[in-house]
């Protein structure tokens, strides 16, 4: 691996680590500031992985926004659910629930999902509305 991909890669990492730390120090707060703080969160990651694609076509960053979000209401959920436990535990799963979304790569499964089959339905409709005999034809 040459030298930039390594440092790349490191500080990726790095950065995941914070978001965890932050995500695990937040796990205590109560309800809505919990909430909040989570939800601007899941907002700088998503803008990362946004800012981290800029060759996308609109499907792949809309499929990317829609796996990044999901990816944040995933941790909400999972947050809420584990508010009755002890600080430290609640601190450790929203520690592993975050490093746990940020590597399953639901931003990229979702830009390929777009960029295929969304794509090729705006295709397939595009062509129907526009084209009388194809439209026919089917």
């Amino acid at each position: 691996m040459a030298n930039a991909e390594t440092a790349e890669k490191a500080l990726n990492e790095m950065y995941n680590h914070i978001m965890a730390g932050i995500s695990a120090g937040t796990a205590a707060l109560d309800g809505k500031v919990g909430t909040a703080v989570s939800v601007k969160m899941g907002g700088v990651d998503i803008i990362k992985d946004q800012l981290t694609h800029p060759g996308d076509n609109r499907y792949q960053a809309i499929g990317r926004l829609v796996g990044d979000s999901i990816g944040v209401i995933a941790s909400i959920s999972v947050g809420g659910k584990i508010k009755n436990l002890t600080v430290m535990k609640q601190a450790a799963g929203a520690y592993g629930t975050s490093q746990v979304i940020a590597h399953s790569g639901l931003g990229e499964t979702f830009a390929k999902i777009y960029n295929t089959y969304v794509a090729n339905a705006e295709a397939f409709y595009s062509k129907i509305l526009s084209d009388p005999d194809y439209a026919n034809k089917i």
